[in-house]
C-alpha cells in the first residue's frame, strides 16, 4: 500500500480542494479524518467527518464536482463518493462518515467527539485537517479496532506524535476515558506507542470491544446485528445500482483503440472487461480459401458477434464495465471496389452492423487520417479518411460521442475514462429520481 503521508507539507488533490471550496461556501463543516492510497493503488481515499444536518447539501456539492454515490448497507453512517479527475488520471473516493465510531457493529462510539473535533480542525494547504492530538487518537482507535494493523508509516506518524506532544491531556481525553477497561490507562497506552510495542497496543482491541459491549448491552448487540445483517444483504440490495455499462470504441485503424480500450480496463475504478469484436471484412475470401471455407466463416460470423455479446451481458449484471474493442458498426465500412456480388455483400454487412444491441455508450475516436497513417501504417491516408468520414456520420446516427485521438494517447485514454464516468453519474442520478 502506497501512503499518502499526513504531515501538513503534503499537497492536496485539485479535486478535493474544489470540492472543499464548494463546500465551506454553503456552509457544511467538513475534516479530513484519513487519506491514503488504496492497495489498488489509483485511488486515493479520503475519510470525511461531517455533522448529520449537512448530508443532503454534502451530497448535493459533490454531485456538482463529479462525484457518484456508491449504494452500501451495514455500515453504519458511512456514505461513500467516487469521482475520476481526468487532469491527474486518477480516481478520488470519498467516505464520509458523522460520527466517531469503530469497531464491529461501530460499537465504539466517541459521545460526542465528532462536533468538537469540527470546531477545533485546522486549514492546512486549502483543506481542512483534525487537530494533532485529534488526529493522534482517531487514527489509534481505527488501526487497533477497524485494521488490526498498523502501517510503518502510521506507525511512524503516530510514535512522532506521542514524543511531542501530550497526548493523555488532549481534548479527546473526555470521550476516550470511560471506554478504557480498568486494566488500561491513557498513562499506560501513549508510552506503548511512543516506544513501537505494538503488538502490545493490538492486543487491546479485545479489552476495548468488551467495555464498549458492557457499557451499552443492548445498543451494541442492536448494531452488530444490524451491522451484519446489511453486509450480509449488501451485494443483492446493490444488484439494480451495480449493472456494469458497456462501451463501443469505434475509429479507423491508427486510432489507437486497442490501447486506448487496455488502458481503460486497467485504469478503471470498477472490475472491467474489454471484449474484441474483431475484423468484420476480408476475411471470408483469400489466402486460399475455398468457396465453402468462405460461406462457413460467413455463416459463422453472426454467431461470434452473439457469443460476445453474450460474454458483455454476463459480465455487465456482475457489475464489471464492458469495453468493446470495435464493434459490429465496423461492417459499414466500404468495400472494396472490386469483387463479385458486390451488392449481396453490402447487403449483408449492413444486417450484419445492426445485428447486436446498442452499448450503453459509443465513443468514436476521432484523428485525421494522415495522423493514424504515421501511427499504424496498414492502409492509406486517403483510405483512412474516408474510414473517418464512415465513423463521424455514425456519431449523429447512434448518438455516439467523439473523442479527439489525434492528441498522445495517455490524453485520449483520460478523456475516455472521463466520458464513461459522466455517464455512470448520469444513470445515477436517474435511478435515484426513479
Amino acid at each position: 500500500m502506497i501512503l499518502r503521508t499526513r504531515v501538513e507539507s503534503s499537497s492536496p488533490d485539485k479535486l478535493l480542494q474544489d470540492v472543499g471550496a464548494r463546500l465551506d461556501q454553503i456552509g457544511v463543516p467538513w475534516v479530513i479524518l484519513r487519506d491514503e492510497r488504496s492497495p489498488r493503488d489509483h485511488i486515493w481515499e479520503i475519510d470525511l467527518l461531517t455533522v448529520p444536518e449537512s448530508t443532503s447539501s454534502l451530497e448535493a456539492a459533490l454531485g456538482a464536482c463529479g462525484f457518484v454515490p456508491l449504494p452500501s448497507y451495514g455500515r453504519g453512517t458511512h456514505q461513500f463518493y467516487l469521482a475520476y479527475d481526468a487532469r491527474r488520471q486518477d480516481w478520488l473516493q470519498l467516505d464520509v462518515v458523522t460520527e466517531l465510531a469503530y469497531g464491529p457493529g461501530y460499537v465504539v462510539r466517541l459521545d460526542a467527539a465528532a462536533p468538537q473535533c469540527l470546531e477545533r480542525r485546522k486549514r492546512v494547504g486549502g483543506v481542512w485537517r483534525l487537530d494533532e492530538r485529534d488526529w493522534f487518537w482517531t487514527m489509534l482507535l481505527h488501526c487497533v479496532l477497524d485494521k488490526r494493523a498498523v502501517t510503518p508509516e502510521r506507525r511512524a506518524a503516530l510514535a512522532e506524535v506521542a514524543v511531542r506532544t501530550n497526548m493523555t491531556a488532549a481534548p479527546l481525553m473526555a470521550a476516550i476515558r470511560p471506554l478504557l477497561p480498568p486494566t488500561l490507562s491513557a498513562d499506560q497506552l501513549v508510552p506503548l506507542v511512543r516506544d513501537g510495542s505494538w503488538d502490545r497496543v493490538l492486543r487491546t482491541r479485545a479489552a476495548l470491544l468488551r467495555r464498549a459491549s458492557r457499557r451499552e448491552p443492548v445498543r451494541s448487540m442492536r448494531r452488530v446485528t444490524k451491522t451484519a445483517v446489511g453486509r450480509t444483504l449488501e451485494k443483492p440490495r446493490q444488484f439494480r445500482h451495480r449493472r456494469g455499462l458497456t462501451v463501443a470504441l469505434l475509429g479507423p485503424h491508427g486510432v489507437g483503440k486497442s490501447t486506448v480500450a487496455r488502458a481503460t480496463v486497467e485504469g478503471f475504478a470498477f472490475p472491467a472487461r474489454r471484449i474484441d469484436m474483431g475484423v468484420w471484412q476480408g476475411t471470408e475470401q483469400g489466402h486460399g480459401r475455398t468457396p465453402l471455407q468462405a460461406l462457413a466463416t460467413i455463416a459463422a460470423r453472426p454467431l461470434r458477434v452473439w457469443r460476445g455479446v453474450g460474454v458483455a451481458a454476463a459480465h455487465a449484471a456482475r457489475g464489471r464495465l464492458v469495453v468493446f474493442d470495435r464493434y459490429t458498426y465496423d461492417a459499414l465500412l466500404p468495400l472494396p471496389p472490386t469483387g463479385s456480388l458486390r451488392w449481396l455483400k453490402v447487403a449483408y454487412f449492413r444486417v450484419l452492423a445492426y445485428i447486436a444491441p446498442r452499448p450503453d455508450l459509443v465513443l468514436v475516436l476521432d484523428a485525421p487520417g494522415a495522423v493514424a497513417f504515421l501511427r499504424k501504417a496498414e492502409s492509406t491516408p486517403d483510405r483512412l479518411e474516408e474510414e473517418r468520414r464512415v465513423f463521424l456520420r455514425l456519431v449523429e446516427r447512434l448518438g455516439a460521442q467523439t473523442v479527439d485521438a489525434s492528441r498522445p494517447l495517455d490524453a485520449v485514454c483520460a478523456d475516455v475514462t472521463a466520458t464513461i464516468w459522466r455517464r455512470y453519474g448520469q444513470r445515477s442520478a436517474a435511478t435515484v429520481r426513479t
